[in-house]
């Protein structure tokens, strides 16, 4: 029997999923089933299972999905007095943004509990987010009035700014080092966006450079990829790999900008486990 009907009866359920107000025992109540889903871990609402969850629920209607891509986004940010206040103010936010959408992932919760395990199991090529993101008011300022300092420097390439960094680090330690700026990891919606930093000088750095992405959020042809930081999904067959990997099965995914105009520029799966990239930083797209 599922948890929530030993506390609730189906009326009761209704309700709250009609609901946009709730007493603290409802909250509770809605952090556990969040738990009992895990969609909530330590306290803390897990973004990267909510958008597994959208697109577990997906239709194939793309507009639909990116609605939804952005309901999760906006809603996840929000945090309340504590856990349970947290926990109901993101759903409180998806009842107003998208009711239908949380009654649905209600249902795959309700089925993963009666069922005993999640819907939601861990995917080849998650998205890699345990790492500190904090930006500073001096960083914001660097980007956005082109200002100078240490370890990178603004970037202008067709019309849209980036921040490149100038030592090799890893994953973990680019993405928050880009968050000191209010930025995130690069994400490549085109290919036109990819041929422009491909040709362009990068500051007059020495090439071959090899530089971080945002990465690829799952790790299957069949179901697709999408970036981690801009969740939009891309076609593997129109960008240019690595040959010795081939696709993304892996979150760790680089960028490796060669000579122009004899070298060919491409995209490498990292299968080492800490390997070091320069950081290349933009703008979270809306």
């Amino acid at each position: 029997m599922s948890i929530k009907f030993l506390i609730f009866s189906i009326v009761e359920i209704d309700t709250i999923l009609n609901s946009t107000s709730f007493d603290v025992k409802i909250k509770c109540f809605l952090k556990c089933l969040a738990e009992n889903g895990e969609m909530v871990i330590n306290g803390r609402v897990v973004e990267e299972q909510l958008l597994k969850l959208v697109e577990l629920m997906s239709t194939g209607d793309n507009t639909q999905l990116m609605s939804d891509f952005k309901t999760v986004d906006e809603c996840t940010k929000i945090q309340g007095m504590d856990e349970c206040d947290t926990v109901a103010l993101v759903f409180q936010c998806g009842q107003e943004k998208d009711p239908i959408l949380v009654k649905n992932s209600m249902k795959i919760v309700e089925l993963n509990d009666s069922a005993g395990q999640s819907p939601l199991q861990p995917a080849i090529g998650q998205c890699i987010t345990d790492y500190p993101c904090v930006m500073t008011r001096s960083g914001r300022q660097i980007f956005l009035t082109n200002g100078a300092f240490v370890d990178g420097f603004v970037l202008d390439i067709c019309g849209k700014r980036y921040i490149l960094g100038t030592a090799h680090i890893t994953y973990r330690k680019a993405a928050s080092w880009c968050c000191q700026f209010g930025l995130k990891l690069v994400s490549l919606e085109t290919f036109e966006e990819f041929e422009c930093i491909a040709s362009s000088s990068l500051g007059g750095r020495v090439r071959p450079i090899k530089l971080w992405t945002s990465a690829s959020r799952k790790g299957t042809q069949e179901n697709g990829f999408r970036w981690c930081t801009s969740k939009a999904p891309f076609n593997v067959s129109m960008w240019k790999w690595n040959s010795l990997n081939g696709f993304p099965d892996h979150s760790i995914m680089t960028m490796y900008i060669q000579n122009i105009p004899d070298g060919t520029s491409y995209f490498n799966v990292d299968l080492e486990s800490e390997p070091i990239c320069l950081p290349l930083c933009e703008e979270p797209p809306l």
